[in-house]
C-alpha cells in the first residue's frame, strides 16, 4: 500500500511545487507506510494555503450575489500566503485599495511583489501581523491613520452608523496559521480564541469596526467546526452563545458534513428528525433563492440536495392561531381534557396493562403535532419497545400544545391585554406544565429528557433567529475537498456578519462596558450548561433571577428563546435577545454582583480601540 504524503507537490496545482520549495517540502515524495529511515520528527504545516482555482471559481461565483455592494470597497486581506484566492476576489470586487497584510517573508518575491509591481495596482502590502496569538489590535491604528495603507475615519461613539453594515471595507483573513510561542498546558486554540477577539471587536466597534460593521470571511481548519457550528442545542457552549450575539455566521465552503449521520460519535446524538431538516433546508433555499444565490456547475453543496419538505409533516407551535381571550380559554379547556386523557396511561408499573396498551394507541392517532412522531424515533437508540415510544410521542404531542398556548398567551400580552386579565390563563398553563412534568417523573427517566429536549429542540428550529448556527445558515455551503489545500487539510470558509446590535445603556454604561457583561454572562451561565436559568442567575447574586427577569421579556416567550416559566430554560439554550435583555437589566439593577461589577468596571476609563481586552478561549466555559 502506498499512501501520498500531504505534503507532496500535487501537478493539477503548479502553485503546490513553489509552496513546496519555498517551505521545504519538495524533498518529500510518496512514502509507503511504514517507518523512514532517517526522518528524525513528523513534518508539520503551519500554514496552509488554498491552491485550487476551481474552488476560488466556485466559491466566488456562488457568493457573487452577495459582494455585489462591495465593489469598489477597500479590501483588507489578513495572510493572504499564496494569495490565489485574494486575486480571485481582487478581479470579483475591483477594490480601490486592497491592502495585504502578509508578515511571512517567504510568500513576498513569488506572489506578493508581483502583485505590487502591476501597472497602477491598487495592492498595498505590510508586514504587520492582522492576527497574532499576542497583542494585535494597535496595528490597525497604524493602518488605518497611514494613506499608503489602509485609510479609515472613524465614528464617533454616538453615531449611529456605527451599528450598521460598512459595505465600503471587507475583510479576508485565512486563520490557519501557527505562531511560535511559549507551550502552556492551558493553551487554546488560535482560531477559536481570534474569532472570539472577532466578535467582541464588532460589539465594542474596535479596529476595523470603528468606522461601521465591517464583514469577515475567514478561512479556517475545519477541525474548530463541532465547536463553531454545533449539531444541536446540547452541544453549544459559551463561545456559541457569545458569537451568536454578535454576529451571524455561515460556512461558505466545507469539507466535513455534520449532518452525515455516519459520524459513529455526533451521527446518533442529533436528535433532529428528517423533517425538521427537510423544513430547514427549504428556509435556506428560499433565502438563496431571494438573494439570487445558484449552486455551481460541477461543485456539490456539503450537505447534499435537500429533501423534499412536505408542508403537512410539521406543525408549527408558533402559530396558534389565537386571537382573542375566548378562543385562548377554548383551547386550554380542551388541554386539559387531553392532559386528563393522558393521566390515565399511568406509569412504568403498569406498562403491559392491555386497557392502558389500547388507550395509548387511541390517544396515537389524535395527535396536532404529527412532527412528534418521528421527534420520538429519532432516539429509538434510547427506547426499545414500540410501545415505549408511541407513550412518548403522545407526550411529547402534549407538551407541544403547552408550548403553543404559551405563544398565544404572549401574543395575547402584546395586545395590550393587562396581566389581571389573562392572570386565570395563565395559571391553568402553569399548573398543566407542573403536571405534566410531575407525572412522566414517574416514568423513566428518558421520558422527561426526551419530552423536554424535543420542545427545546422547536424552540431552537422554529423560532428565528435560529438558535444554532448549523440551521441558521444564509444558504447551503458548497463542498470541498482536502486537495484543493495545501498542505492537503479540511479546511472551511466562514461568512461573519456582525449584528447591530447595541449593547449600551444610556446613562449607565458604555458599549464597551455592555460588551464585556454580555462576556462575563454567557460564561457565568454556561458553567453549569444543564442548570435552569433562574438557578444560574441567583449564583451571581442573590434574587438575581427574581429581579432582573422580570424587565426581560423574552426570558418568558417562547418565540425568543424563553418560557412562560424561565425555570423551563436550560441554560445552554439561552437565546442571544434574552441574552441582550439580561445585559441591560442588570445594569438596571441595583443589586448587581460585586465580583461582576469588578469585571466590567475594568473597561471604564479604556477608550475604543485599545488593546484586544481579555477575552476568553476556552471551548467549554
Amino acid at each position: 500500500m502506498v499512501q501520498v504524503s500531504r505534503f507532496a507537490v500535487d501537478p493539477r496545482y503548479p502553485i503546490t511545487r513553489i509552496l513546496a520549495k519555498l517551505f521545504q517540502f519538495e524533498q518529500l515524495k510518496p512514502l509507503k507506510t511504514k517507518k523512514i529511515a532517517g526522518l528524525q520528527k513528523p513534518l508539520t504545516d503551519h500554514r496552509n494555503d488554498i491552491v485550487s482555482e476551481k474552488l476560488c471559481d466556485d466559491t466566488l461565483s456562488y457568493l457573487a450575489p452577495t459582494l455585489e455592494q462591495y465593489k469598489g470597497c477597500t479590501l483588507i486581506d489578513i495572510n493572504p500566503g499564496a494569495c490565489l484566492f485574494s486575486t480571485k476576489l481582487h478581479a470579483l470586487l475591483k477594490p480601490k485599495r486592497h491592502l495585504l497584510l502578509e508578515p511571512e517573508p517567504r510568500y513576498y518575491d513569488d506572489f506578493i511583489k508581483p502583485l505590487l509591481d502591476l501597472p497602477g495596482s491598487k495592492y498595498r502590502h505590510t508586514d504587520l501581523p492582522g492576527v497574532h496569538m499576542k497583542e494585535y489590535f494597535h496595528h490597525y491604528k497604524k493602518i488605518h491613520s497611514d494613506p499608503e495603507l489602509a485609510p479609515r475615519q472613524g465614528l464617533p461613539i454616538d453615531d449611529p452608523r456605527q451599528r450598521k453594515l460598512d459595505t465600503s471595507f471587507l475583510v479576508l483573513g485565512n486563520l490557519s496559521r501557527r505562531y511560535y510561542g511559549p507551550a502552556r498546558s492551558s493553551s487554546v486554540s488560535l482560531p477559536l480564541l481570534l474569532l472570539q477577539q472577532m466578535a467582541q471587536a464588532s460589539l465594542n466597534n474596535d479596529i476595523f469596526h470603528n468606522g461601521g460593521l465591517v464583514r469577515m470571511l475567514w478561512w479556517v481548519p475545519e477541525n474548530e467546526k463541532y465547536t463553531l457550528l454545533p449539531i444541536a442545542e446540547t452541544f453549544r457552549y459559551s463561545l456559541n452563545v457569545r458569537m451568536s450575539v454578535a454576529s451571524e455566521m455561515t460556512e461558505v465552503v466545507g469539507m466535513l458534513d455534520m449532518y452525515n449521520t455516519d459520524n459513529a460519535f455526533y451521527g446518533n446524538r442529533r436528535r433532529r428528525p428528517a423533517e425538521i431538516k427537510a423544513m430547514v433546508a427549504q428556509s435556506v433555499k428560499q433565502r438563496m433563492d431571494a438573494a439570487g444565490m445558484k449552486r455551481p456547475e460541477g461543485r456539490e453543496f456539503l450537505h447534499g440536495e435537500a429533501e423534499k419538505f412536505d408542508p403537512n409533516s410539521v406543525v408549527s407551535p408558533f402559530e396558534p392561531g389565537i386571537n382573542t381571550l375566548r378562543e385562548l380559554e377554548h383551547a386550554t379547556a380542551s388541554a386539559q381534557a387531553r392532559l386528563a386523557e393522558l393521566t390515565k396511561i399511568g406509569s412504568k408499573q403498569r406498562k403491559r396493562d392491555e386497557t392502558r396498551l389500547a388507550l395509548v394507541e387511541t390517544l396515537a392517532r389524535d395527535l396536532v403535532y404529527p412532527q412528534s412522531a418521528c421527534s420520538t424515533q429519532t432516539w429509538h437508540w434510547k427506547l426499545k419497545q414500540d410501545h415505549t415510544i408511541k407513550s412518548i410521542t403522545i407526550w411529547t404531542d402534549m407538551a407541544l400544545r403547552i408550548l403553543s398556548l404559551e405563544v398565544a398567551l404572549c401574543i395575547l400580552r402584546e395586545k395590550t391585554l393587562t396581566p389581571q386579565t389573562l392572570s386565570p390563563s395563565t395559571e391553568k398553563i402553569h399548573a398543566m406544565w407542573t403536571s405534566l412534568t410531575n407525572v412522566l417523573s414517574s416514568y423513566p427517566k428518558e421520558h422527561l429528557e426526551i419530552v423536554e429536549a424535543t420542545v427545546e429542540m422547536h424552540i431552537a428550529c422554529l423560532t428565528y433567529p435560529r438558535a444554532i448556527a448549523l440551521e441558521a445558515r444564509a444558504y447551503e455551503p458548497l463542498k470541498g475537498e482536502p486537495h484543493e489545500v495545501y498542505p492537503n487539510n479540511q479546511m472551511m470558509l466562514l461568512d461573519m456578519v456582525p449584528k447591530p446590535v447595541d449593547l449600551s445603556v444610556p446613562g449607565l454604561a458604555s458599549r464597551r462596558e455592555g460588551a464585556k457583561l454580555s462576556e462575563l454572562l454567557c460564561r457565568s451561565l454556561m458553567e453549569s450548561p444543564s442548570q435552569r436559568l433562574p438557578d444560574a442567575l441567583n449564583r451571581l447574586a442573590h434574587n438575581a433571577a427574581q429581579d432582573s427577569l422580570a424587565m426581560v421579556p423574552a426570558a418568558t416567550d417562547p418565540r425568543k428563546g424563553g418560557r412562560l416559566d424561565p425555570r423551563n430554560v436550560r441554560t445552554s439554550r439561552v437565546s442571544e435577545e434574552v441574552v441582550e435583555g439580561l445585559v441591560k437589566a442588570w445594569f438596571e439593577w441595583p443589586f448587581r454582583s460585586g465580583m461582576v461589577e469588578l469585571e466590567v468596571s475594568r473597561e471604564r476609563g479604556v477608550s475604543n480601540g485599545d488593546g484586544e481586552g481579555e477575552v476568553e478561549g476556552g471551548v467549554g466555559a
